[in-house]
């Protein structure tokens, strides 16, 4: 990604639902952005976040939303941890990097959700 100008962008989560299904969460979700640039970030799925037994799920790494758009859907489904306890909510955060070793520059958008 090549950035010329002082070009701005924001993030959201929306349309959010997670379901437990067997030995696996559906996940299903849009990442919407706004504004004059790109983004390229990592998407992070925390189970129970802010309980006492949170605990990191999955990471997708280099999710982009270029400015020939301005939502990109996303319907996965991520399978659970047996030794952890059950999910009962999942947190869904994006955060920006700077792309070349991962290194997360701010958190752009989050969102939790009850796991049906």
């Amino acid at each position: 990604i090549v950035r010329k100008g002082a070009l701005e962008a924001s993030m959201s989560i929306v349309d959010t639902s997670a379901r437990a299904s067997g030995g696996f969460i559906a996940v299903d979700y849009t990442l919407q952005r706004e504004g004059s640039r790109s983004t390229y970030g990592d998407v992070d799925y925390i189970c129970n976040p802010g309980a006492g037994d949170e605990y990191f799920l999955k990471s997708a790494r280099g999710v982009a939303v270029y400015t020939d758009t301005a939502r990109r859907h996303f319907n996965l489904r991520i399978e659970k941890m047996a030794d952890k306890p059950a999910c009962r909510t999942l947190s869904v955060t994006y955060s920006e990097t700077d792309g070349f070793d991962g290194d997360k520059i701010e958190v752009m958008a989050q969102e939790v959700v009850q796991v049906n």
